[in-house]
Order: C-alpha cells, then sequence, then structure tokens
C-alpha cells in the first residue's frame, strides 16, 4: 500500500521532505506552485536529497490511477536539476500520513540521514483540510514548515501553526 520511486545521492545525508499535492504541485496537476522549483534545485546544489512523501487514497477509491499519479510525479521530476524520491501511500493503513510509515519505509532504505524538516500544507490553520502534515512532522519528530515559509520566506502564519504544535503533543 506504499509506492515508491527512490532516487537519493548516497554522498547527500540531508533530507528535505515535502508534501505534494498544494504544497510542491496544485492539487491534481503536476503544475508547480510558486517559487518550488528553484527551491528544490537549490536545495539539491547544497547537498540535500528531496523526499516527497504524499497521501494517495483516490487510487484506492477510485477517483484516480497509478498511471496518473505517476505521470504527475514524473513530470515534477523532469523540472527538477537532480535526484527526487517519491513515496505514496493508497490506503488507510500504517503508510498513510500521520502514520510513520512511509517516513520508516525510507529510512529502512536510506539509512543515516538527517532530516532538516517536512513541508506540507495541511496544518490545521483556519482554511487547511486537515492538520495531518503537521501531525505526521510531530509523529516522526523532525520540524515542521509550510509552504509558504520553505517557498516565498514568508514567516507571518508560523504562530499559528506553533499553537497547533503545541496541541497536537499534549
Amino acid at each position: 500500500t506504499c509506492y515508491y520511486k527512490l532516487q537519493v545521492v548516497s554522498e547527500f545525508n540531508k533530507v528535505c521532505a515535502f508534501d505534494y499535492d498544494d504544497t510542491i504541485v496544485k492539487l491534481r496537476t503536476s503544475e508547480p506552485m510558486h517559487n518550488v522549483i528553484n527551491t528544490l534545485n537549490e536545495l539539491i546544489k547544497k547537498q540535500h536529497n528531496i523526499v516527497i512523501f504524499s497521501n494517495q487514497k483516490g487510487i484506492e477509491i477510485g477517483h484516480t490511477t497509478h498511471q496518473i499519479i505517476q505521470s504527475f510525479m514524473d513530470n515534477t521530476a523532469s523540472l527538477i536539476n537532480g535526484p527526487i524520491s517519491f513515496f505514496y501511500s493508497t490506503e488507510d493503513d500504517k503508510y498513510r500520513k500521520p502514520m510513520k510509515g512511509m517516513y520508516e519505509l525510507f529510512n529502512n532504505l536510506v539509512p543515516n540521514q538527517h532530516f532538516e524538516y517536512y513541508c506540507g500544507d495541511a496544518a490545521g490553520r483556519p482554511n487547511d483540510f486537515s492538520i495531518g502534515d503537521l501531525y505526521f512532522g510531530n509523529n516522526i519528530n523532525i520540524p515542521f514548515k509550510i509552504p509558504e515559509e520553505v517557498f516565498l520566506n514568508d514567516k507571518s502564519q508560523v504562530s499559528i501553526i506553533a499553537k497547533n504544535y503545541k496541541k497536537s503533543i499534549q
């Protein structure tokens, strides 16, 4: 129930991890969000492996297919000047965020990696559809960031996230 395409540079031991839909690309497309490609390319230049962790339950319920999701991810990868790994879950099980399964699978495949942060759009803000990305960051015990912070250098919503984070660990 977890599918992946693993592409890492073994000499790099730092990882920046991201959600896919509405973080890296616009929902149900491979169209990048603003400044994503430049930021990812800069991270790769600074010797970071890039890993995407995405829930894709639409496959299980028949709203999309593996072929469509994989073509979106392949299109995204073609825009990046370096390797990028994709992990996606298709069911409600240990691999679905906020559970730790995808993260643990990556760590088993590529040990000794230091995760700098996980970035996702589902942070429990008033217009977010969920708080799952924030909980995932908490569950895997790495710093959490929102897309506005990473890609736009906009820290105006960080205090909201900090409040939600404190609630999630009580």
